[in-house]
């Protein structure tokens, strides 16, 4: 997912006439978006019964892949400030 990020944002810069301010203005939203997420995908961890061991990789490795996407989000956002 967090390549996903990568290709999604290099694809917005290559935009003709490209403007970084948006590109920034989308990775917040998105970032916003995903942050929610990874708060969710954090409650149903906790929220899962741990006698359940292929429930539990489950929601950790989905809660992986979002904490990932977030962070891709954030390296991106701060690529487009430099």
């Amino acid at each position: 997912m967090a390549r996903e990020v990568e290709v999604i944002v290099a694809e917005w810069l290559r935009v003709p006439d490209a403007d970084p301010s948006e590109a920034k203005a989308w990775l917040d939203e998105l970032r916003e978006q995903i942050a929610v997420g990874v708060g969710d995908a954090e409650e149903q961890v906790s929220d899962i019964d741990s006698s359940e061991p292929a429930a539990v990789r489950q929601a950790q490795a989905t809660l992986a892949a979002l904490v990932a996407t977030r962070d891709a989000a954030e390296r991106a956002r701060a690529a487009v400030l430099a």
